[in-house]
């Protein structure tokens, strides 16, 4: 409860602070060609939307005259950095995920904008922040892309800011995939030749890893509800065992270690390793890219191996089905993630009302005592040993 009021009172701060601010922007001068992108996703939205952050880098490049400013959460500062030009600006903030950025963390990111003027603020994602950030922007035109869920299920104060802030407010069709999304932006500007297409990362070569053929299972992701269970885990971590002479190295963050020891206790194998928290990012994709296959929950770890060309396995939620998975570029790749979806008849849940399992009382239990939600629970286990036998044939093949 305590908690809850905390989130409260942080957004009625930092949409009363915005408002003013917006009330009291100086007029800028000197105006110069810049644009400013508000990219308030994590990990997955960054890997899935890399195509159409590149496009709009080349479409307003320094070459064309063009200042071109990011505003990033800190975690994804050096992986933006590192896949795109080194003539940006990028500016990061505090946050995780849906989180929203303390207030004193608002306003620095806010002061930082506010005495520049740009041509155009770009706002890539849903998070409430990013919009009051926009409104804190000096730009002549302001766009942002929303699902019309995301806009149906907005409160009426955003609905109100969105409505009356945005020069371009494209709304686009329910479960359309994001990176689809990025390309109507870009055809909305006016580029329409532009196509989506699995865009590749860049890395370091050079992992330090004793194990030269291994496979990854990642059971947990940024939100509970779409972790595995440990049963799931150790299922497929079983399977991987009697199917491939591989190690098999389990992933999450540091916090993630009790859970993960727990498994390996249970399945006593000297070709199961713990890795929660052995990794930074960078590492993490080095370690990504050594491997034969990746097999996880529905999170950003299934979007780096796609975008770095290593087979996967993915058993995802259905809660914002078909903004991730399944993958629906334009140009298909073999290595696209394979899905493992369960066959419970509920979907899309954080459209309708955006709480997880909110159309489903026994899932909106399950996830308020920290357990994944029912759609992930639920998902055959058959499914996902035929789509990790359907990978290992064709890598067999491939070796061949």
């Amino acid at each position: 409860m305590k908690e809850a009021i905390e989130i409260i009172a942080r957004k009625t701060l930092i949409g009363s602070y915005s408002c003013l601010s917006s009330l009291r922007r100086k007029s800028i001068r000197n105006k110069s060609k810049s644009i400013v992108i508000i990219m308030s996703g994590v990990l997955g939205d960054c890997v899935v939307l890399l195509g159409t952050l590149r496009e709009l880098i080349k479409m307003y490049s320094p070459q064309k005259g063009y200042q071109i400013t990011i505003v990033c959460c800190t975690g994804m500062r050096t992986f933006l950095s590192d896949n795109l030009s080194e003539e940006i600006r990028l500016i990061s903030c505090d946050v995780k995920g849906a989180d929203w950025p303390s207030v004193a963390e608002f306003k620095n990111m806010a002061a930082s904008l506010r005495n520049m003027y740009f041509d155009k603020c770009i706002v890539l994602m849903l998070h409430g922040w990013a919009d009051y950030l926009a409104l804190c922007v000096n730009a002549d035109q302001k766009i942002k892309m929303c699902s019309k869920y995301q806009y149906d299920n907005k409160v009426l104060i955003s609905k109100f800011v969105c409505d009356h802030m945005y020069n371009n407010f494209l709304k686009y069709e329910n479960e359309l995939f994001l990176a689809k999304a990025g390309a109507r932006l870009i055809h909305s500007l006016n580029h329409t030749d532009y196509s989506t297409e699995k865009e590749m990362i860049k890395y370091r070569q050079g992992v330090n890893t004793q194990y030269k053929d291994y496979i990854i299972v990642a059971p947990m992701a940024s939100s509970s509800w779409r972790n595995l269970s440990s049963e799931q885990t150790i299922a497929i971590t079983e399977y991987i065992l009697d199917r491939t002479n591989a190690y098999v190295l389990i992933t999450g963050e540091i916090s993630h270690a009790a859970f993960i020891e727990s498994i390996i206790d249970f399945i006593n194998s000297e070709r199961v390793v713990n890795y929660a928290g052995k990794t930074n990012l960078e590492e993490f994709i080095q370690l990504i890219k050594g491997s034969k296959m990746v097999i996880g929950s529905d999170s950003g770890h299934i979007h780096l191996a796609a975008a770095l060309d290593i087979p996967s396995v993915c058993l995802p939620w259905k809660g914002v089905m078909g903004l991730f998975f399944p993958y629906d570029y334009d140009k298909k790749s073999a290595n696209d993630p394979i899905c493992a979806f369960s066959d419970i008849p509920c979907k899309n849940c954080m459209h309708h009302g955006k709480k997880p399992g909110n159309r489903n009382r026994q899932c909106t239990k399950r996830i308020r005592n920290g357990e994944n939600a029912l759609c992930v629970e639920t998902i055959d286990l058959k499914r996902v040993f035929q789509s990790i036998d359907d990978v290992l044939v064709r890598l067999e093949g491939d070796s061949q």
